[in-house]
């Protein structure tokens, strides 16, 4: 299955380690969670895909600062289209783990199925030791067990970030110019990198790049993509992140 129109698909070595055991915000496991958990297969059932587009999309802008779309209904590649003309880059992930969503520290779009066959969207805003926290798919937040999410849910998400510097889609040994200057001052303040901001991917770059990627937990292979710059973004002082 093709990514959708606009969307990054993350280049090969880009994936997250499935060992990362980050958490957006540290949720309270509820006291008598039968009780507050939802009922996620019966919410899916009374909404339609359009309507959870457009209702996850505002969630994932007020996190981002955003002033809100207010549709009623949107179609994926608008709501991608949107993001991309808010200056987002759209990360979509097809065989993603709670734990990877978690390491990426971002609220993201996961795709769920309803029982009818059909998708469902929600925003994924919130993690604990034993439930996630879904919006957009209901007037308030839905608190529902990670093990229940797992009928529903294969894996798909999407994920806006912004791309602060406009880099390549892919930084690699052998790239010079002044993305690769901007890099190697991020990995010195970082403290990974020793040598001077030449614009040439060396070997000294590399091992900054494997470093760092070590540190964050990353799949360690010397190249910086989308997910590498979203932690990069994250580890620097300077840029607006949601908290």
């Amino acid at each position: 299955m093709a990514s959708a129109p606009g969307v990054e698909a993350p280049p090969p070595g880009q994936t997250l380690n499935d060992d990362d055991e980050g958490l957006w915000k540290d949720l309270p496991p509820p006291a008598e969670l039968e009780a507050l958990t939802a009922d996620l297969g019966t919410t899916l059932g009374r909404s339609s895909p359009a309507v959870t587009i457009a209702g996850s999309l505002d969630v994932m802008l007020l996190r981002w600062s955003q002033p809100l779309l207010h549709a009623e209904l949107l179609s994926l590649p608008q709501m991608v289209s949107t993001l991309r003309e808010r200056g987002f880059s759209v990360l979509n992930l097809r065989d993603a783990r709670l734990e990877t969503l978690a390491a990426l520290d971002l609220p993201a779009l996961i795709v769920l199925r309803a029982v009818d066959g059909a998708p469902r969207y929600a925003a994924l805003t919130g993690m604990g030791s034993e439930t996630v926290q879904l919006e957009g798919i209901g007037p308030t937040p839905l608190s529902v067990r990670s093990e229940d999410l797992e009928p529903y849910w294969q894996g798909e998400a999407f994920v806006p970030w912004r791309d602060f510097e406009t880099l390549p889609s892919v930084l690699r040994p052998g790239t010079r110019g002044p993305h690769v200057e901007w890099l190697q001052q991020a990995l010195l303040r970082l403290g990974v990198y020793r040598a001077g901001a030449t614009g040439r991917y060396d070997a000294n770059t590399v091992a900054g790049v494997r470093a760092i990627q070590e540190r964050l937990d990353l799949s360690v292979d010397g190249t910086v993509g989308p997910v590498t710059k979203i932690q990069l973004y994250r580890a620097l002082p300077g840029y607006a992140v949601p908290d």
